[in-house]
């Protein structure tokens, strides 16, 4: 059980039935029409949340899909836990209702699906509307299969799987710092001046292609100071410049 001071508000601008508030929980429902039994399972799936302290972790989860928002894992790692705290919701409630109340509970939550789907395609585009009620129609039904196929496991299986999951959120936020995005942009002239950049302007008198027996070219500054493999479109380049070529 929960014992907090909580608040109900019902308002058209949710979607679904939800929780919020760190100290003092507050019940986000959408207009639309429950039984009194449906009700329960609505408040004690969404305060299953508040005790487990999801909200915090969803905050957290989309702080870090903020920071490295480059990082298209980190997207699928946000869908990805919102779908485990709510099938953990889930499980909770079951373990209080009991699993022979298993049918009725998953009734409900589809009857929160449709009634969101009918919002969201009375508000959206209908392209947008058909990816979104997709992703909610396979969320729901991932769900339903492991609440049906759940048993209760043992507490080193517990405690496994908060490892492996603990595990693949570092891999998840080890592997995005190999991603590092820069915009395009030319040397600063400060550096230019100091000379760690050297500008050098070729042309038909300081530079030469140098034909080699493969059919590559090397082309040659300033003499033989200087020579760089050039492929491809670059050879064409230079030879529309008027570089001579040697063999």
């Amino acid at each position: 059980g929960v014992r907090a001071d909580y608040r109900i508000v019902q308002s058209n601008l949710f979607l679904t039935p939800m929780i919020t508030g760190f100290f003092r929980p507050t019940v986000l429902l959408p207009p639309a029409e429950y039984k009194e039994e449906e009700y329960r399972y609505i408040f004690l799936h969404e305060f299953s949340h508040w005790k487990n302290g999801d909200i915090s972790l969803k905050m957290l989860a989309e702080i870090l899909r903020i920071v490295f928002w480059w990082n298209p894992f980190m997207y699928l790692f946000r869908h990805d836990l919102d779908q485990i705290l709510e099938l953990r919701a889930d499980l909770r409630v079951l373990k209080v209702e009991g699993m022979e109340n298993r049918s009725e509970y998953l009734l409900t939550i589809k009857k929160a699906i449709l009634n969101c789907k009918k919002q969201l395609e009375f508000m959206s585009e209908a392209c947008t509307v058909s990816e979104l009620t997709t992703n909610l129609e396979k969320d729901t039904f991932q769900r339903t299969e492991t609440v049906f196929l759940y048993h209760q496991g043992s507490k080193v299986r517990r405690v496994l799987m908060s490892v492996i999951f603990t595990i693949l959120t570092l891999t998840v936020l080890v592997f995005s710092y190999m991603f590092i995005l820069q915009p395009a942009y030319d040397p600063p002239k400060s550096e230019i001046e100091q000379g760690q950049y050297v500008e050098v302007e070729i042309d038909a008198e300081n530079s030469y292609l140098q034909k080699q027996a493969d059919g590559s070219y090397i082309l040659c500054l300033n003499g033989d100071e200087q020579a760089y493999p050039i492929y491809g479109e670059t050879v064409k380049y230079f030879i529309d410049m008027g570089i001579p070529i040697k063999e």
